[in-house]
């Protein structure tokens, strides 16, 4: 995958988080904290938006750290762990080169580190939910290798197999979703109401696994959902985002 691509993920999150990436100078609070990642400890809001620090692991050229988003992770291993977290890497000179969230809006997320001191190396699996399957299934593993210099080296492989479907199939999904979701609406509370909402669910998530195999084509589809909302608009934008990573995977 292209050295764009990690820089194209990272920057929405990391902005978010308060995190300076590579060489962005321009505010002065960042610089204030980033002389001192070495030191005493980590800037308050790594630590204040969810649970306690879990990791701060220091190598001879990077620094990890890792908090929890306010729920326990569960240790799958030696230096590997499943959950809600918020993960960065600092530089030798404290600045930060890497940082991702993954709350608990989101689905878990399982990062092995065990590579780290030794190769610089962060793998991630992500998952997601797909209605084929009892439990949450990964999607998708991305591989990180950091550097002395230069941006980490990045590797993705997605994991979610494609549904069989064609653009009618597309279509009729699109229709059952919508009408599910108007009929969830007449009359709120119920059982009926609770039944149509979970087609409607459904429905979007046999799209997006259509999608792994025709992303273009269920991308437009998604899009065009401007009737949404709620729960089902923040289905759809999670979707997009998993079918977009999967274009940009397959250039």
């Amino acid at each position: 995958m292209k050295k764009a691509l990690l820089f194209a993920l990272a920057l929405p999150i990391a902005a978010g988080l308060g995190f300076a990436i590579g060489r962005s100078t321009g505010n002065s609070r960042k610089q204030d904290w980033s002389a001192e990642l070495f030191g005493s400890g980590l800037p308050g809001h790594f630590t204040s938006r969810g649970g306690p620090l879990l990791e701060d692991l220091r190598t001879k050229r990077f620094r990890l750290a890792i908090a929890s988003c306010g729920s326990p992770l569960r240790m799958l291993g030696y230096r590997n762990l499943q959950g809600h977290f918020t993960l960065a890497v600092f530089d030798h000179a404290g600045k930060p080169v890497y940082a991702m969230s993954n709350g608990k809006a989101s689905e878990e997320c399982r990062v092995d580190y065990s590579s780290f001191a030794g190769r610089g190396m962060l793998k991630f699996v992500y998952h997601t939910w797909d209605c084929r399957q009892v439990k949450r299934a990964p999607w998708k593993i991305e591989v990180l290798v950091f550097r002395p210099e230069g941006p980490p080296e990045s590797s993705v492989r997605i994991l979610l197999k494609p549904a069989p479907g064609d653009t009618v199939q597309i279509d009729r999904l699109a229709l059952q979703a919508r009408r599910s979701l108007d009929s969830s609406r007449k009359s709120p509370g119920t059982p009926e109401s609770d039944r149509a909402f979970a087609l409607a669910e459904r429905s979007l998530n046999q799209l997006r696994n259509i999608g792994v195999g025709r992303p273009a084509e269920v991308i437009t589809c998604f899009k065009a959902m401007k009737w949404a909302d709620g729960a089902l608009a923040e289905a759809i934008s999670g979707y997009l985002a998993e079918l977009e990573e999967i274009q940009r995977a397959r250039k």
